[in-house]
């Protein structure tokens, strides 16, 4: 799949969240946001919520563009595609968070055909940045969820149900003054048929007789080659190349955040030679991994 963006046409693929906790929500703290150009752009089955904690830059939403600066809040709805990049020469960071409000309600104790239904209603109408001068009510509740999120006691999960409840009724008043693109969604149903294989990849991509394309085709119960189509129309890339992002967006993180040696993350990720591994590395993120690592250490 791809999509336009300042006419230049852009692969588009599905990006999987995995929660913190046993709760159906995941927090993620200051991710840095990458200066242009933009490669692809990429979506996900639940709604995503950003506030920029340092820095400015642009969000590509579908085919808008929006420019945001510390303190602007990022609502994008699920199944849109979109992607942020930092302005040149700045460093910009944001914290993500992301939720499924069913699921949530129902580890909250409060589900019922009837309340599901309600929330399954209750949408996130818009997609955009949210000025906290120009919406001081959206701003403050997802500040307060991610505060919320940050506090760790026994009632932490059930506040941030509780929450996130609050929010998206708020996001009901505000739906007449925002974009709402009904043409961009992404329909589950579309990526349904490669769901399998997409998990399979992000949770056995050390394996590679796991996750070679014929037992990706037969998790989607489709033959390899009509998969290997079906696979690069719905994510713009193939399933070796797609393998091969899981693996390194899982090696840059570790490479940030443990001290796992390289040899080790190389084994990890399925490699059988270290040299291999530094090669694939080098070729994605144009420096070693232990260069790379000593720009966060």
């Amino acid at each position: 799949m791809e999509y336009k963006i300042k006419g230049n046409t852009k692969p588009v693929f599905y990006s999987t969240i995995t929660g913190t906790t046993e709760w159906p929500y995941c927090l993620t703290h200051g991710t840095p946001i990458k200066e242009p150009p933009i490669e692809r752009l990429h979506y996900h089955s639940v709604p995503e919520i950003g506030i920029c904690v340092e820095g400015s830059g642009e969000c590509y939403v579908g085919d808008k563009v929006y420019k945001f600066k510390k303190g602007d809040i990022q609502i994008i709805r699920p199944f849109v595609p979109h992607y942020a990049v930092s302005d040149p020469g700045v460093s910009t960071r944001m914290v993500f968070f992301t939720f499924n409000a069913v699921k949530l309600m129902q580890c909250a104790g409060m589900s019922n055909p009837e309340n599901e239904l309600l929330i399954k209603n209750i949408k996130i109408p818009f997609n955009g940045i949210f000025a906290p001068n120009e919406y001081p009510a959206i701003t403050d509740h997802v500040k307060r969820i991610i505060e919320r999120c940050e506090t760790s006691d026994d009632f932490t999960d059930m506040a941030v149900a509780f929450n996130i409840g609050d929010f998206l009724i708020t996001c009901q008043k505000y739906q007449h003054v925002m974009d709402y693109f009904p043409g961009e969604e992404i329909r589950e149903n579309e990526y349904q048929r490669i769901a399998p294989a997409i998990n399979k990849i992000n949770t056995e991509f050390s394996d590679p007789m796991r996750i070679s394309e014929d037992e990706l085709a037969k998790a989607c119960d489709m033959s390899t080659s009509n998969f290997r189509r079906v696979f690069k129309l719905k994510t713009g890339l193939s399933p070796k190349a797609y393998v091969t992002k899981a693996r390194m967006d899982y090696a840059e993180y570790l490479l940030k955040n443990t001290n796992m040696t390289i040899t080790d993350i190389a084994e990890k990720l399925g490699y059988n030679a270290v040299c291999g591994f530094n090669k694939i590395f080098s070729s994605v993120f144009g420096t070693s991994p232990s260069s790379y690592r000593k720009k966060y250490k």
